[in-house]
């Protein structure tokens, strides 16, 4: 199971092309190839390990590599990844590319960049991101 989404990426990707007229450009398949190597690394870590309890109950996962966040007072992110949800019959879809950007202000400086990976659990979490409406993070 651990193998399995950083292959589902990769296959996703390939039967995207084949069974679709459009097919993915050389960006998206880059984004694929990173995603998928960001699952790898984290499934092969103990402390970074997501139970497999956890995906086999998840609906949909995000994988967003190099999400990166600049601030100097005011400040903004942007990451593009990859998404699959679970279809009715319990398989995954070709992969759908997401992107996530966000902008804040406040006492900051600095540039990080994350690699973010999102399991999400109902079809309603799922809704929320094809609506714009997810919001990650918070400070005070």
């Amino acid at each position: 199971m651990n193998k399995l989404f950083a292959t589902l990426l990769l296959a996703g990707a390939a039967a995207a092309g084949i069974s679709q007229p459009a097919f993915a450009g050389a960006r998206e398949e880059a984004k694929l190839i990173e995603a998928s190597g960001v699952l790898e690394e984290l499934q092969s870590q103990r402390d970074t390990y997501i139970p497999d309890r956890l995906l086999a109950r998840a609906y949909g996962i995000a994988v967003i590599p190099n999400v990166i966040k600049v601030a100097a007072v005011v400040g903004g992110r942007r990451g593009t990844g990859a998404l699959v949800v679970r279809d009715s019959s319990g398989k995954f879809s070709d992969p759908i590319m997401v992107s996530i950007t966000g902008g804040n202000v406040g006492w900051q400086i600095g540039v990080q960049s994350t690699d973010i990976v999102l399991v999400f659990t109902t079809r309603k979490s799922i809704e929320g991101i094809a609506d714009g409406k997810l919001t990650l993070g918070g400070d005070a």
